[in-house]
């Protein structure tokens, strides 16, 4: 019965909430940070792109700096060495010559800080440093600045605390940066004034100290004066400089681990302190080199035009330039002593010099066709001109360019603007050394004298001793036959008959003819020596036709 009796029902709602991260807020705030994240991968994404591509527009735009430095250098090298050039002709008008010179020179300058500031942002301005004492080197590019303090009537002291700090630097960087801080100092400070130059040691630094009593610098522009391109304007709204000098001053100390300082006063001038650390490597070179220090051009004779005499016993010079003034300039210096040819281009250079076979060649480096290195090159490897010395003219003055020219075989290097007579001594000396190997080669008349390649030879000797080998043997070939001619002998050697003319006179002083000869009569005294015929037999043998005059050319030959 109990078992039918009615129960009480309650119902009970329970409500399961879910999780906080499975509500639909947080989905919601989930989706909006999984869009902000990958929001955020997309935009450093794209940000990384974007510094890539500027960075990569940075380096071309730096490529494209250095390029039009390099260029612009040589289009400003190329007038000043025509000025500077043209300047040395002057007949009197001291005074004018000694201002086109000073300003020539300033722009050169100018022109050299360019190209360095342009190396700096490539990072290809480079230190070569030696070991030396700098005090010494110091004193050396002080004592240059006295004339120039005594023209503006400017006291210029000097105080060197010690004689002696052996140490490695960089001379050329070193002579820059102390020409910039004592011509500007000289420069600002009026006649009457005084420039100090002070150099001490403070622990393991040089410090130098450049004082002067000019004008000063006002106090809002010390900060930015270090900065390229900025320009100090005074009171009297006069502006001094270019804003190169000084910035590449101080990027050139800071390549050397250095700092510089200023102190300045408004019209009563300024103190510069340069602090450089004392190094000194073990594997640097020592013996520092003082550089030359300006001299005044020796005067000439402005020289007609000239053009080559054909057959004429002078040096014949082959000029390859593309600036017809540095050539009309050039024309002006070498005749009459040298006979002169022109080219327009470094292909046009290498025809002419093929055709012509000149005594000694002077080229540009930086040409339309082909470039001074690229004619370097294949006139020192070709047989027909690898005997031609060669000087190299250039806008390119660097180290690398310089090195670059000697491996391509450049018997010389010249920067513009050059010195007239530093061109004129290279000529000389270069024509003596090829008319000592004249000697040297003139003895070369066998094929058994002439000694084999040495590995301290250099390699255009051994091309030429190659040559006059390939020329004797084909003349002992042939050595009993009186009907041996010339062009026979230049075909055989792949030359014109001009060509083996030049080359062989060039190399041993003797035209074909008497090359020719020579090689008979050496034979010929190796026959008489050890054959046992008689003198006409010996005669016939090497290929003359008379007995009489084989009697004559062998005395006029040995002597007896």
């Amino acid at each position: 019965m109990r078992d039918h009796l009615p129960l009480n029902e309650y119902t009970v709602k329970v409500t399961v909430l879910p999780y906080w991260y499975q509500t639909g807020l947080a989905k919601i705030l989930f989706g909006l940070l999984l869009a902000g994240g990958i929001y955020q991968v997309f935009r450093l994404g794209l940000k990384r792109q974007l510094e890539q591509r500027e960075a990569l527009r940075l380096r071309e735009l730096d490529q494209f700096k250095t390029r039009l430095y390099n260029n612009i250098t040589h289009e400003f090298r190329t007038p000043l060495t025509v000025i500077r050039g043209m300047n040395n002709h002057i007949q009197g008008f001291q005074k004018e010559q000694d201002i086109i010179q000073r300003n020539t020179d300033s722009l050169l300058r100018l022109v050299n800080q360019m190209l360095d500031l342009s190396k700096l942002d490539a990072g290809n301005l480079q230190l070569r440093k030696t070991k030396g004492n700098i005090i010494a080197y110091v004193k050396y590019l002080a004592d240059s600045f006295y004339s120039l303090a005594l023209d503006k009537n400017i006291t210029l002291e000097t105080q060197y605390a010690t004689t002696e700090v052996i140490m490695d630097f960089d001379e050329e960087k070193m002579q820059y940066v102390f020409y910039n801080l004592l011509s500007n100092a000289i420069k600002f400070t009026p006649a009457g004034g005084n420039v100090a130059l002070k150099v001490n040691t403070s622990g393991d630094r040089l410090v130098i100290e450049v004082t002067d009593t000019g004008k000063g610098i006002p106090e809002a522009a010390i900060p930015h004066i270090f900065d390229r391109f900025f320009q100090v304007e005074d009171h009297t709204g006069e502006q001094g400089g270019t804003g190169i000098g000084l910035a590449l001053t101080k990027e050139l100390i800071g390549m050397i681990g250095g700092s510089i300082q200023v102190k300045s006063v408004l019209g009563k001038g300024s103190i510069f302190t340069v602090s450089i650390p004392i190094i000194n490597d073990k594997a640097t070179p020592s013996g520092a080199l003082m550089p030359a220090k300006a001299t005044t051009a020796v005067k000439a004779e402005v020289l007609p035009a000239y053009e080559p005499t054909e057959g004429s016993e002078q040096p014949e010079i082959l000029i390859i330039e593309d600036t017809r003034a540095v050539a009309d300039y050039l024309r002006l210096l070498l005749p009459p002593d040298y006979n002169v040819r022109f080219a327009a281009d470094g292909q046009a250079g290498i025809d002419q010099a093929l055709e012509h076979i000149p005594d000694l060649v002077i080229t540009d480096v930086m040409m339309p066709e082909k470039d001074g290195f690229q004619v370097c090159q294949e006139l020192k490897q070709d047989e027909r001109t690898s005997h031609i010395p060669i000087i190299m003219l250039t806008a390119k003055a660097d180290m690398e360019s310089k090195i670059k020219g000697l491996e391509f075989g450049a018997d010389a290097y010249l920067p513009k603007p050059f010195e007239k007579q530093e061109l004129l001594v290279r000529l000389r000396k270069l024509l003596e050394l090829r008319a000592l190997l004249q000697a040297k080669y003139r003895s070369y008349t066998s094929s058994q004298s002439i000694p084999p390649p040495t590995a301290d030879i250099a390699p255009e000797a051994d091309r030429e001793k190659e040559f006059l080998q390939k020329l004797i043997l084909a003349i002992e070939e042939r050595l009993s036959d009186a009907d041996l001619t010339i062009p026979e002998l230049s075909r055989q050697l792949a030359m014109s008959d001009t060509q083996l003319y030049r080359k062989l006179k060039a190399v041993t002083g003797k035209t074909p003819s008497q090359f020719i000869r020579s090689v008979r009569l050496q034979k010929a005294m190796a026959l008489l020596k050890s054959s046992g015929l008689n003198v006409s037999e010996v005669a016939y043998e090497v290929g003359f036709t008379s007995p009489q005059y084989f009697s004559r050319m062998f005395k006029e030959e040995f002597g007896f």
